[in-house]
């Protein structure tokens, strides 16, 4: 990805006929359409703002070649002239078309004949509930639009993602004595509390940290730039140190010794005390949760045994929480015993249902409630799909 450019996630490459340039989706601080080049990486040229999927459909008899993409839930069609790698005229539209705003994509393909085939079922819609340690929901769900939920360590608060567009999002703070929601951190892309609950970091989508308190207005006050996307990331509780996506550590207040990055990992959690650091890493037969003292890295253990990730601490430190490879919340004990960990065995809770592509459940201090994804629905059933084969026709030339 192109830091210049401030990109941080790209999606759907497409070759187009010369094997050398290609079409992808960014989702960078200028999300859109692009055209990039293997034999010049540097070269870049925004075709069009809308981040969507895209296709090339190469000309045929009187017909000129054609980009196709997603448009506010419509599939469109634009003239584009894959030599000159230039597009022209006003984009048509063909027909809806399910979207799936979290990566970009659209609910469609075609061939290089023409015929597209696509369907109308987009992201699969789902809630934030709470659960008790049985699998027994706890009253109603919030609204849709409120994802990947982040508790305050008092329990009092939750910061919720709430996706505003395609390619941008915010975070919306959820007091929990109140039922109430309000904004905390706009254009923005990941969130961090504070041990004290009283502040959070969070990461701009141009890449840029930011301190805020929150019963504060504004931004808040920056206090880095970092150089690639950050989906996971945590504070300790000591208030030094920041660890972001793929394991970079940050000195939050610029005056602290930075400890060696880990190896490539996600959903990290440090320790209520601040002396370890859990986090998935990629194994042999998927993600695994691990557990690493902090900040010398001298002792690391592996909790999960047969794939795991998304851990979560209990507030006093006493359990750990994560999402095991057949979608069951499990839970271990912890002790410390002669500067290590020891941990129970594997306790399954209950099953999260539904996909489980991005974070499906945060645990509550006390461990006995959790806040879980819950789709509205569960996907099995059969999506009608739809062929189209003389679309060009009923497009004006």
């Amino acid at each position: 990805m192109d830091e210049t450019l401030r990109e941080n996630r790209n999606y759907w490459p497409f070759f187009l006929p010369d094997g050398d340039h290609l079409l992808y989706t960014s989702g960078s601080t200028n999300p859109g359409i692009y055209v990039g080049s293997l034999k010049n990486p540097m070269i870049k040229t925004r075709l069009l703002e809308s981040a969507s999927s895209s296709v090339f459909v190469p000309p045929s008899g009187r017909y000129p070649g054609y980009l196709l993409f997603a448009r506010a839930g419509s599939l469109v069609a634009q003239p584009f002239d894959a030599d000159r790698l230039s597009i022209s005229g006003d984009a048509q539209v063909i027909s809806p078309v399910g979207i799936r705003p979290s990566i970009l994509g659209a609910n469609f393909s075609a061939s290089a004949n023409g015929v597209i085939v696509l369907g109308l079922r987009g992201q699969l819609q789902a809630q934030f509930a709470w659960f008790d340690r049985g699998g027994k929901q706890l009253g109603g769900a919030f609204p849709s639009e409120y994802h990947t939920p982040r508790i305050s360590p008092d329990g009092k608060f939750v910061a919720f993602r709430r996706l505003e567009s395609i390619g941008r999002s915010s975070f919306w703070l959820l007091d929990l004595s109140r039922e109430a929601f309000s904004p905390i951190a706009d254009d923005s892309g990941a969130l961090a509390w504070s041990s004290d609950s009283t502040e959070v970091i969070y990461r701009r989508n141009d890449f840029t940290f930011f301190r805020k308190k929150i019963n504060s207005s504004g931004v808040g006050v920056p206090i880095f730039s970092g150089t690639s996307t950050v989906s996971h990331m945590d504070w300790s509780p000591d208030g030094k140190y920041l660890v972001a996506n793929r394991g970079q550590f940050y000195s939050v207040d610029g005056k602290h010794p930075v400890p060696a990055p880990l190896e490539p990992s996600g959903g990290f959690r440090f320790s209520p005390d601040g002396n370890w650091l859990a986090f998935q890493v990629q194994g042999k037969e998927g993600y695994e949760v691990i557990v690493q003292s902090f900040p010398d890295a001298a002792i690391r253990l592996q909790v999960s045994t047969a794939g795991g990730s998304y851990p979560s601490w209990r507030g006093d430190g006493k359990e750990i929480f994560f999402r095991a490879t057949d979608g069951r919340l499990t839970a271990l004990t912890v002790t410390p015993r002669n500067n290590t960990l020891l941990f129970g065995p594997p306790e399954p809770l209950f099953q999260i249902k539904g996909e489980l592509s991005t974070a499906p459940f945060t645990a509550a201090p006390d461990g006995q409630k959790f806040l879980v994804r819950v789709p509205l629905s569960d996907g099995s059933d059969a999506e009608e799909m739809t062929v189209l084969t003389n679309w060009r026709a009923g497009l004006k030339q």
